[in-house]
């Protein structure tokens, strides 16, 4: 009887400490989680992007981790697990990671923007706030982009030229090209219409033909 109740005493710690183990564990998975939510939030946040914000993210997008590494992410899902990793590498961390400069972003009515500081972000962004940002937080936010460009795309530049590129990296790069050249442009590259884009809701391509079917588009989206 003895060696029995012993047997069940050992039995019940374990089965405590098994479980305290898994709520330990849970806990651990939905911090991560939750701390990957609120950094991209955030990320959106500061440009006012997403598909009910007024800027599209151009791709690849730069992220300057607090450990002082920076890495480029092709889409969303790949800087969420981006964000993510580097949270489980680093579970004890504060700080955030944040936007790397310099920035490419697309306005809504089809501008592009090269921006080189955080300083010229708050500018442009301050041009265009909408109520959507005071108003929620991280829940249920990631993968807010409203549509993707579909390549070849054409570019018109200030000047009258249009240029043609055939990835979203060459792209970047005459972006940032044209930007160190004409750092004080007031006037900016922007889309040559037609354009084709892929929509993030539905997965259809839609062939947009104006900057102000390109406003609309991004209204219907946003669901004003």
């Amino acid at each position: 009887m003895k060696t029995l109740f012993q047997f069940i005493t050992l039995f019940a710690v374990a089965l405590l400490t098994v479980t305290s183990c898994s709520k330990e564990d849970v806990n651990v998975v939905e911090d991560v989680e939750n701390y990957t939510d609120e950094v991209v939030y955030e990320i959106e946040r500061e440009c006012n992007a997403g598909h009910r914000g007024c800027f599209e993210f151009v791709w690849p997008l730069g992220i300057a981790f607090p450990d002082g590494e920076t890495e480029q992410f092709d889409d969303y899902q790949a800087l969420k697990d981006g964000i993510k990793a580097w949270k489980e590498a680093n579970p004890d961390a504060t700080e955030r990671p944040q936007l790397a400069f310099p920035l490419d972003i697309i306005g809504n009515d089809g501008t592009l923007y090269t921006l080189d500081s955080r300083q010229e972000l708050k500018a442009v962004v301050k041009r265009c706030i909408k109520a959507y940002w005071n108003n929620s937080d991280h829940r249920n936010h990631f993968n807010n982009s409203c549509f993707r460009m579909v390549f070849p795309i054409n570019i018109k530049y200030p000047n009258g030229n249009v240029a043609t590129f055939t990835n979203k990296h060459d792209l970047k790069a005459a972006l940032r090209i044209w930007k160190n050249a004409n750092p004080d442009a007031e006037q900016r590259p922007h889309l040559a219409f037609p354009v084709n884009l892929i929509l993030k809701s539905s997965g259809n391509v839609v062939t947009v033909d104006s900057r102000l079917d390109l406003i609309r588009l991004k209204n219907v989206c946003s669901g004003d």
